[in-house]
């Protein structure tokens, strides 16, 4: 964003950096009320990452807990500032849980799994933002996909040494994006006048089995074991088949940029003049 010429200022938990970072403290809710009242836009996307460990029962509360603090401390600022622009608010596909071969979209209800309820508790933290009348985009997304970090990484070191073949039974279906992809929707939702749910996602989810094979070919190698399942969705459940809004294709990479990262030519798009807060 800073790129394309925009005023963007980092909230970050620490001392200030210069003009493009403001401390914020999400467990202590203080934030500068004063800034957000100057922004057009605000990304919230803050919370402890759902998959740097193992979601135990003690870190499933710290992974729901950060986005409750990050989301009430800004969601309050911006009610009490009166904010008159837009709030991207993060959320995640897990909202939908373990529904098996059902066709899901934005209008079905939310799952019953631990993820499902985690993201159900996240998205209920910023209903006073919609109560007040600001625009709220919830940011449904995927498992985003980069050369770097994200979902993929942390799956590669058994993949170059061909020790995985699955996650499960390989029958799941994988709701994905690339993070160039995911960063063009997001643009795309802050320029929009849409308001409510977003599924961030390529318009063709893939088997499990199909993920890691494409990812292993990339490495030059072939899957091999199967790995056990995570406790977010039971063996027997696969995650849901999740559907894109086809006017939103436009945004997403081919099921092809998994592989061989082939990136379609951004669409074409106005340059709003607003000003972007993004957590750190």
């Amino acid at each position: 964003m800073r790129s394309d010429g925009h005023d963007v200022v980092s909230l970050v938990r620490r001392e200030a950096r210069g003009p493009q970072e403001s401390a914020w403290d999400p467990q202590a809710g203080t934030v500068d009320t004063a800034l957000l009242g100057t922004a057009d836009a605000v990304v919230n996307l803050a919370g402890a990452s759902i998959g740097a460990k193992r979601l135990t029962d003690s870190y499933a509360d710290v992974v729901l807990q950060s986005r409750l603090d990050a989301t009430s401390t800004l969601v309050g600022g911006l009610v009490d500032v009166g904010f008159g622009g837009v709030l991207l608010q993060g959320s995640a596909m897990g909202y939908y849980g373990a529904r098996g071969e059902e066709r899901l979209s934005e209008r079905s209800g939310p799952g019953d799994t631990l993820l499902a309820s985690i993201v159900t508790k996240w998205e209920a933290a910023a209903a006073p933002a919609v109560e007040a009348g600001i625009r709220t985009v919830f940011c449904r997304t995927g498992l985003v996909l980069a050369g770097h970090g994200g979902f993929a990484e942390r799956l590669m070191p058994l993949v170059k040494r061909g020790l995985l073949r699955s996650l499960g039974s390989g029958e799941a279906w994988h709701a994905w994006i690339t993070l160039t992809d995911q960063i063009r929707a997001q643009r795309f939702l802050l320029e929009s006048a849409h308001e409510g749910p977003a599924n961030l996602i390529a318009p063709i989810p893939v088997r499990d089995r199909e993920f890691i094979r494409v990812m292993s070919e990339a490495a030059g190698r072939s899957p091999a074991f199967p790995f056990p399942p995570s406790r977010s969705a039971p063996p027997s459940a696969p995650p849901p088949r999740i559907s894109c809004p086809a006017s939103w294709r436009l945004l997403e990479s081919s099921p092809g940029s998994a592989s061989n990262g082939a990136i379609p030519r951004s669409p074409p798009r106005r340059t709003p003049s607003w000003r972007r807060r993004s957590p750190a």
